[in-house]
């Protein structure tokens, strides 16, 4: 029997029954003309509510002060009986959040469906309809939500929304697409993937897109609209590699799970092909990378794990097989506790240790070339690095020194490498970029800036200058990411945790001015609240990419549909600079870029050794654990 109850009351807000699977709201609304206008928000079954036990959905809305706000409410079960909604001020909850995420000049409210717990069946399901009235504004005003399935977990879901008086931004607001095409969600994830993608044939090619586990996610935009479908690989697969480009074509490393690697590769970006290499890995889990030779008219297939570089031939007939003439050199020196580092050749360059200490392997023509770094740095726990021009820049953590330092080295030198300037301990770094004569740096402590080629850092953002969510309130930064850097813009993507726990692990977007050291968020879903169900759809937004100056991501509806959201980064005088860093892997976040960056979740395209981005670090962090 379906039971169905609304519920219209004035003065609060009440948001019904919020499991992990709900449903993704907008990002941006505009008043217009209007008096008012409204949110929804959705959920549906599962794993949040287990079995047939008794709950008490709440939920809670930070407005500004003066603001009115009516909502309409239901509750369906198919199986059950819904109780009668009976809303009850959860006083107590918003003075938690009004310190926890307080917003100036705004108040939380709280609420609870009911005023204890309710058996609500196995197959509830729920959906609110905020109608505001809003006081005279000019300027954007973020309005917050949470939905929990109970009174102590209020912190789940939380969500922003940005609200316009007149119109939404052509330029550095998210403007939702219209989405053709046949991707799906899909829960199967393959290992720790990292988001990684190239621009190819104006589309953005994808490897490691949260929900995507069988293939490629290719992303072809199209005006206020956009194509997004699954390039389903036709094997059993344990890892894909980041994306490369090479001679016109796109190509994906792809491990299957006897060892065995394929590539996957198309002339178009739509129409895809597996080639086999004859290279089989030791290791299954090892995500190898690929890139291209273009000097040589070779691809190279890098074990990660060895390391060792298979030369694959480019030739029609016989396109990423393995040269029998020339496979390619014997593994690097034993090395352990890799990283990656970009360079100015497209061939790979790695850091790690050996018996020696800390040593740089580069490929050079058709062999391997070593430089011995440091005899006395053997305990990295945290690594990035860059090459320019001869030179290696490198930012590590030391563990016997217990520091975080930047190095700067000229290659071929023998000269011990010797720290620059002192950073802020991290425990993890994703990005070292260059943008004009400014080098920025994404670590697990916030994003840093240094204009004097590394001699001096400083803060851009960490959890004291983060908007909403800062340390004085008990968050801290867990990773940060930056996504495209353009003209005096950057765009990153901050992984907080903190308050108690009671919010998981929140992600955002940030937008950060380098004239002025302005730092706004960018609204969207920021957790995915604190039970978790494999089927739930992964509603936090993950960055795909940059084409031309538009940024791209993609978050997924209750149904498993995509959603997709378009940035444009377009500004005067442009410097161009890099596109961004490596993805993330579980959601969160993302892409690349069309001009100078490193291949990942909102990372460049074209950064020689971009497709080994983030691949290594795995190796690193369990070297520091050791």
């Amino acid at each position: 029997m379906l039971r169905n109850h609304r519920l219209l009351l004035g003065g609060g807000l009440v948001v019904l029954i919020a499991g992990c699977k709900y449903e993704l709201p907008d990002t941006n609304l505009v008043l217009g003309s209007d008096t008012s206008f409204t949110i929804t928000r959705a959920m549906a079954d599962s794993a949040s509510f287990p079995g047939s036990g008794n709950f008490n959905p709440a939920s809670c809305i930070s407005l500004p002060n003066g603001w009115s706000v009516v909502p309409q409410a239901t509750i369906d079960n198919s199986t059950h009986d819904a109780p009668v909604v009976q809303i009850t001020d959860q006083t107590a909850s918003a003075d938690r959040l009004q310190t926890d995420l307080p917003v100036s000049g705004h108040v939380w409210r709280c609420y609870s469906a009911y005023d204890t717990d309710q058996p609500l069946g196995t197959l509830p399901s729920g959906e609110v309809t905020y109608t505001i009235t809003p006081t005279t504004f000019t300027g954007p005003v973020r309005v917050m939500t949470t939905l929990g399935n109970s009174v102590s977990n209020i912190g789940g879901a939380l969500a922003a929304q940005t609200i316009y008086a007149d119109a939404l931004p052509e330029t550095h607001a998210p403007h939702r697409l219209a989405v053709d095409g046949d991707l799906i969600y899909n829960n199967v994830t393959l290992g720790s993937q990292t988001l990684s993608s190239i621009v190819f044939n104006s589309k953005l090619i994808a490897t490691g897109v949260p929900g995507v586990g069988a293939g490629v996610t290719v992303l072809t935009p199209q005006d206020q609209a956009a194509t997004l479908r699954a390039a389903v690989y036709p094997n059993s697969a344990t890892n894909f590699s980041a994306p490369a480009e090479g001679d016109g074509r796109a190509a994906v490393a792809v491990t299957n799970q006897d060892g065995s690697v394929n590539i996957f590769s198309s002339a178009d970006g739509d129409q895809w092909t597996t080639s086999a290499t004859g290279v089989t890995l030791a290791n299954i889990n090892t995500r190898a990378a690929l890139s291209f030779d273009p000097e040589n008219n070779r691809w190279i297939l890098l074990d990660t794990q060895a390391p060792r570089a298979y030369f694959l031939s480019n030739a029609a007939d016989n396109r990423f097989t393995m040269d029998i003439d020339n496979p390619g050199p014997a593994p690097a020196l034993a090395l352990s506790t890799l990283e990656n580092v970009s360079g100015d050749s497209a061939l790979p360059a790695l850091v790690g240790i050996n018996g020696e200490g800390l040593v740089l392997a580069r490929l050079v023509g058709d062999q391997w070339q070593y430089d011995l770094l440091s005899s006395t740095l053997i305990q990295i726990s945290a690594l990035v690095g860059r090459i320019e021009d001869g030179t290696l820049y490198l930012a590590m953590t030391d563990n016997d020194s217990a520091q975080s330092a930047f190095y700067r080295h000229q290659i071929g030198s023998n000269d011990e490498l010797l720290p620059v300037a002192t950073l802020p301990l991290f425990n993890n770094a994703n990005d070292l970029l260059r943008s004009g004569d400014k080098l920025l740096l994404a670590t697990s402590v916030g994003i840093a800036i240094s204009a004097d080629d590394g001699d001096t850092w400083h803060s851009l953002l960490d959890a004291g200058a983060l908007p909403t969510f800062q340390e004085t309130q008990g968050w801290a930064i867990q990773e940060t990411r930056i996504n495209a850097i353009q003209d005096n813009t950057v765009l990153a993507t901050i992984k907080l945790y903190g308050a108690g726990g009671i919010y998981g692990t929140v992600q955002t977007q940030t937008l950060m001015d380098l004239s002025d050291a302005g730092i706004s968020l960018i609204s969207g879903t920021l957790n995915g609240g604190l039970h978790s169900d494999p089927s739930t759809p992964a509603t936090v937004w993950s960055d795909l990419g940059r084409i031309g100056n538009t940024q791209y991501r993609v978050a997924f509806k209750m149904d498993g549909s995509p959603a997709v959201e378009a940035l444009s980064l377009d500004s005067a005088d442009s410097q161009g600079g890099d596109d961004g860093g490596n993805g993330n892997g579980d959601g969160d976040g993302d892409g690349d870029g069309d001009d100078e960056g490193t291949s990942g979740s909102g990372g460049g395209g074209s950064l020689p050794l971009a497709v080994i981005g983030g691949l290594l670090l795995a190796a690193l962090r369990r070297r520091a654990a050791a």
